[in-house]
This record gives C-alpha cells, structure tokens and sequence, in this order.
C-alpha cells in the first residue's frame, strides 16, 4: 500500500523538475495513466494538482486533457481531474467550465461515494471563482436528495455540500434558502453533517 507521504514527495519532485526545466508537461501527461504503478500514476497526478494550484496558468491551455481525465474509469485519477478542474477555474477566461459543468454536477451522482463527496466539496470554490455559476451550483447542492444514493450516504454528502456554501455563502444571493438547507442537517443522519451544520450557522447565522 503507497502512503499518501510518499506520494507527495514524488510528487513535489515532479513538479519542481517541470519547473526547472527538466521534464514536461507531456511528458507528466504520459505517465497519468492506470497502466502504470499506483506511485507512478497518483504521484505524477498529484504533481499535476500541485501545479494547478500554485500556477492554474501554466495547465489552462490543456484543459482538454483534465476533461478527459475527469471521465476516466479509475477513481484516483478521475479526482485528480476534479481538483485541477476547480484550480483552474480561477483562470478560465474562456468559460470552459461552463462547457462541463454537467459532467460534474452528474458526480454526485455517480457510483463512488468519494467522488460524490468531493464534487460537493469543490463546489464551494468553483462558485467563489465563478459568479454566474453561483445559482446554478447551489441548485445542484439543494438537489443532492435527488441522487441514488441511500439516505445515510445522501446525509453525509450534504456535509460536504455545507463546507462548499461555507467558500461562497456571503457572496450568494439565495442566503435565506441556503440557511434553510443547512439548519435541516440538524437532524442529520450523519454526525459529521450535524457537526458542519451546527459550525455554519454558528459562523453565518448569528441568532443561532
């Protein structure tokens, strides 16, 4: 089993060898792949996610390749697309991400459980990066019942959901809506999804 320390470590080396010129993005693009090792494939995925964070500039111009990505059948490289996806919507002049934002709300309802969790979660900076997205994005989080998934699944989503209206709650304009959704969570089957509600209104909702 590969710890997530060793990882990142090959992962910053990654990274800092593209940044000094000595191997490319190409060349990292490669090496995404569920064929090889899973230190291989994660390690340089993660350098791709580090870039994406530090530089989203650097990797807009092969957004194609995290679309792509984003449909793959391994769940590892698939979340990797996620988070690079959301990084560089803060550069995405050109509204690619409008062009795929089916393609990711559909994550919530997809048959892995960590990926529907995290799309959630992500969410919340997409919406920050994207004002004209905001509405659209909250819809899709109030709409997590309409998924396939059992309750207690459903119930743990929607503490991810809250964390994400926790990036763009004083920016949204449906705040009265989004307080209503958080206050519900509780009575939530999850203790983690009370917890968050309980934290978000502390934090948002002063008479609480």
């Amino acid at each position: 089993m590969v710890s997530k320390a060793e990882i990142d470590k090959l992962a910053r080396s990654i990274a800092d060898e593209f940044l000094n010129g000595k191997t490319t993005l190409n060349k990292i693009f490669e090496k995404v792949s569920p064929k090889l090792s899973e230190l291989e494939y994660n390690s340089n995925g993660t350098a791709l996610r580090m870039l994406s964070e530090e530089n989203p500039k650097l990797l807009y111009n092969h957004w194609d390749f995290f679309r792509d990505l984003l449909r793959a059948k391994n769940n590892y490289l698939k979340m990797h697309a996620l988070y690079i996806i959301t990084n560089l919507c803060k550069v995405d002049k050109e509204e690619k991400f409008e062009r795929v934002f089916e393609d990711f709300y559909d994550l919530l309802d997809c048959e892995s459980l960590m990926i529907a969790n995290h799309t959630a979660l992500v969410f919340g900076k997409i919406a920050k990066a994207k004002p004209k997205m905001r509405d659209k994005i909250t819809e899709q989080l109030f709409n997590i019942d309409s998924t396939h998934w059992e309750s207690k699944k459903k119930d743990l989503i929607k503490g991810y959901a809250i964390k994400a209206f926790s990036e763009y709650f004083e920016l949204a304009k449906n705040k009265d809506a989004i307080l209503d959704f958080v206050s519900n969570q509780l009575s939530s089957e999850s203790s983690s999804t009370k917890k968050e509600a309980i934290e978000f209104l502390k934090k948002f909702k002063k008479s609480f």
